[in-house]
């Protein structure tokens, strides 16, 4: 709120903070955007901070915000905070001279959680499709009770990280201006729809299809974030053995689970495989295997190598 306009003292001067108004006559502050004056300088009052624009906000305002009833997934969620919490605690307290790496979905929630300006919020409730398994609109992300049911820890880790690489993008190509290098990255993206004939711009399926297309530049680097999780909070890490015998991860799989991002849904609501997807995996058979271990996590059923959600 303003401070209001006061009279200047006898000798005709403001207090600190203020100036004469030529029009008036009287005292009004030079703070502005909702600061008030301190004695010393403007600032923002208590609860409120100051954003990337100078402007005064509610401090909850640029929390992450994990609104999830679902047990599971609301467990989920924290793994994944806490991880990039830890690091970035890490980096910043005990090792401020090396470079702690975070996965890439840490790196988009460091990016939320540090963001004066932008909230990240997940929700999980049955007001999506049956076919949907969550929607993100903005940075607000929901999830879909039904899936919920059934899923397995691992399919809704990877889609949790697929959710949030939504936001990411949304974020990226709409307020490019208050993000770190966001002009080039919204040039990439316009150049990619360009190159191939798809309109960020357009329909809602459209815009839909764009992302998902899009998203096959991040398959390695959702598949490398789902490992990590798994291999500290799921399974413990799923193996295979190696031409010596021992035990290795199982990149592949959690490779699998990642191209899961790799569809879209056409206006009858019908997922349809992308461009992307057909060109990583030209293979008709290599494709119809990933989406039945795709579909084995989704419903855990007995092929399922994720942990089932207590």
């Amino acid at each position: 709120m303003k401070q209001a306009p006061t009279s200047p003292d006898s000798n005709g001067n403001c207090p600190g903070g203020s100036e004469k108004d030529p029009i008036t006559g009287q005292c009004i502050s030079t703070c502005s955007d909702g600061k008030y004056f301190n004695g010393l300088s403007c600032e923002c009052p208590n609860g409120q901070i100051e954003d990337d624009n100078g402007k005064c906000i509610n401090m909850e305002d640029f929390k992450i915000d994990n609104n999830l009833t679902n047990p599971c997934a609301k467990d989920i969620f924290t793994q994944l905070e806490i991880e990039m919490i830890k690091k970035d605690l890490l980096q910043k307290l005990m090792f401020p001279n090396k470079n702690i790496k975070l996965t890439f979905s840490e790196e988009i929630l460091k990016l939320f959680n540090d963001s004066k300006i932008f909230k990240l919020s997940i929700q999980n409730n049955n007001s999506l499709d049956n076919n949907v398994n969550a929607s993100t609109n903005g940075a607000s992300i929901t999830l879909n009770d039904s899936y919920l049911r059934n899923a397995t820890q691992l399919s809704i880790t990877r889609t949790i990280i697929h959710e949030i690489v939504h936001a990411y993008l949304n974020l990226r190509y709409n307020n490019y201006m208050s993000l770190d290098k966001g002009i080039d990255f919204k040039n990439k993206m316009e150049d990619f729809a360009k190159d191939n004939g798809y309109k960020p711009n357009g329909t809602p399926t459209e815009k839909n299809r764009f992302q998902h297309e899009f998203m096959g530049q991040f398959v390695s680097a959702i598949a490398i974030s789902l490992a990590n999780w798994d291999v500290k909070y799921g399974t413990g890490g799923i193996k295979i053995k190696d031409s010596s015998g021992d035990n290795i991860l199982d990149w592949t799989y959690y490779k699998n689970l990642a191209y899961g991002g790799l569809y879209y849904n056409d206006s009858n609501n019908k997922q349809i495989e992308t461009d992307t997807f057909i060109s990583l995996v030209p293979n008709l058979n290599d494709r119809n295997k990933i989406k039945n271990i795709l579909m084995n996590e989704q419903d855990g059923n007995h092929s399922s190598k994720g942990t089932e959600c207590n």
